[in-house]
């Protein structure tokens, strides 16, 4: 029994100074049962917002959906950069840690004006626009609190970006509905689904010191936008 808490105590102190983290992959799979419809009378730009935010796949899969490890935190701030073409944020959500600096370019011959929504200004703490006229130009912000920034241009209504800022481990999901988080620290935890357009959920998992670990998500998508 010594030999054994001596040899785990080793292992532990070695796994300290080494920064050595037993950590899994969390593929989470989200889908939406129903149809969403869009509301008549919109404006052009209103539906074309309304259709990107709830992009449901075959067999019901779910882009663009927010998966959060909570309570597994260590993520840190990094670069990202995100595009504007044919007057669409591309991608249309991202997740980052507080003091990750965000980079706009645009590919389009327009004027681009992107600031938060009044909800959400707060949490972004953009104070002047950032504006980019023609291809090659770019402009940047560093997002410093966590929260959910909601960003749009004021020159084209249709174009929206969702920002989740959070030093805990998240993913989005692609247009199979699917995300892989990578390196979650070995452990029990509550998954959370977020969706700009149907909702929330929760799960729990447990992550292994290796491998990956599969969690499924099933929100309802009868909504009318």
């Amino acid at each position: 029994m010594k030999k054994l808490f001596y040899l785990l105590t080793v292992v532990a102190i070695l796994m300290i100074s080494t920064g050595l983290v037993l950590a899994g992959d969390v593929v989470a799979k989200v889908k939406a049962n129903g149809t969403v419809k869009i509301k008549e009378g919109k404006k052009k730009d209103d539906e074309i917002r309304a259709k990107n935010s709830a992009v449901i796949g075959a067999d019901g899969a779910l882009a663009n959906a927010v998966i959060t490890i909570k309570g597994a935190k260590g993520v840190k701030a990094g670069a990202v950069t995100v595009n504007q073409k044919d007057r669409t944020f591309v991608p249309h959500v991202i997740t980052i840690a507080p003091g990750t600096t965000v980079t706009f370019t645009t590919e389009d011959e327009l004027d681009h004006t992107v600031a938060a929504t009044d909800e959400t200004a707060a949490v972004a703490g953009i104070k002047d626009p950032i504006k980019t006229h023609m291809p090659g130009d770019k402009g940047s912000h560093k997002f410093e609190k966590a929260g959910i920034a909601d960003l749009r241009c004021k020159d084209h209504k249709r174009m929206q970006l969702h920002v989740i800022i959070t030093d805990e481990y998240t993913g989005v999901t692609d247009k199979a509905g699917v995300a892989t988080i990578k390196g979650v620290p070995a452990g029990k935890y509550t998954a959370e689904v977020w969706h700009e357009v149907l909702g929330t959920k929760t799960a729990e998992v447990t992550v292994g010191a290796s491998g990956n670990v599969e969690v499924s998500f099933t929100l309802d998508g009868n909504k009318e936008i």
